[in-house]
């Protein structure tokens, strides 16, 4: 507990040391006498090997780029008790964290660059960023899951009516939508939800956030609250439709 400290740091203008300066220093300078290294991976042996050292890093690199989050001579350190555990990381109990942000043209939004920005944000993209060794914005693990609609109340989109944007819904469909099963409320609420969700309306409940954002066809990347104004005659009429029988299913 009393050996003296070789504090390592890297150089100027490195992508840690600048994250260094910002969320730890705040405007302090660093010691004159600190070593510095070139390189994280250097960085992070110099304190594996040497009994004393302190350094910092990012998570990514020390549990999969070099891969010595197991060596017993490597301890992460801990702020106020708090581990940079990945749920710890999300709700913002362990305090220094960066992000990493996907930017687009504003007409890419429904192109290459926006379809793979929304591929991202979906399971299977937060999948893959979580694999590469980077804590996913919506993981599995922070989420609580709520009942959605049964896949087979809906078609291969998740939709419970796929035309309802261009064409007119009658009192024999929504008869049919309540024999599906499942509360009347349910079924219609997401007839007349879908309606908003194919302009990517942003959802407050997780109840249609978990619905939608299964399908490729909801782009995320494109959310907004969507207004009636944005739908069109067929969506409107629907909607009028729909809610005179929510209000007899209340």
């Amino acid at each position: 507990p009393d050996m003296p400290i070789d504090a390592i740091e890297r150089e100027p203008n490195s992508g840690s040391q600048t994250a260094m300066d910002n969320m730890v220093m705040q405007g302090l300078p660093m010691a004159e006498d600190n070593w510095r290294e070139d390189s994280m991976s250097d960085l992070v042996m110099m304190v594996s090997d040497s009994l004393g050292s302190l350094g910092y890093t990012y998570q990514y690199y020390i549990n999969d780029l070099y891969n010595v989050s197991g060596d017993a001579s490597l301890k992460v350190l801990k702020i106020d008790g708090v581990a940079p555990e990945p749920q710890n990381i999300i709700d913002g109990s362990y305090p220094l964290s960066s992000y990493y942000y996907g930017v687009i043209n504003y007409w890419q939004l429904w192109g290459t660059g926006g379809k793979f920005l929304n591929w991202m944000l979906l399971p299977e993209g937060q999948a893959a960023i979580e694999q590469a060794g980077y804590i996913p914005v919506s993981p599995s693990s922070g989420e609580v899951p709520v009942e959605t609609i049964p896949e087979d109340m809906v078609d291969e989109d998740g939709l419970v009516f796929p035309g309802s944007d261009w064409s007119y819904l009658d009192e024999s469909n929504l008869t049919e939508l309540l024999t599906r099963g499942g509360e009347p409320a349910m079924l219609l609420g997401y007839a007349r939800n879908e309606i908003f969700a194919r302009h990517c309306n942003e959802f407050e409940s997780p109840m249609y956030v978990q619905h939608y954002r299964k399908y490729p066809w909801y782009n995320l990347t494109a959310h907004h609250k969507v207004s009636e104004r944005e739908l069109n005659e067929y969506e409107l009429a629907n909607l009028e439709l729909i809610k005179e029988w929510e209000q007899e299913y209340k």
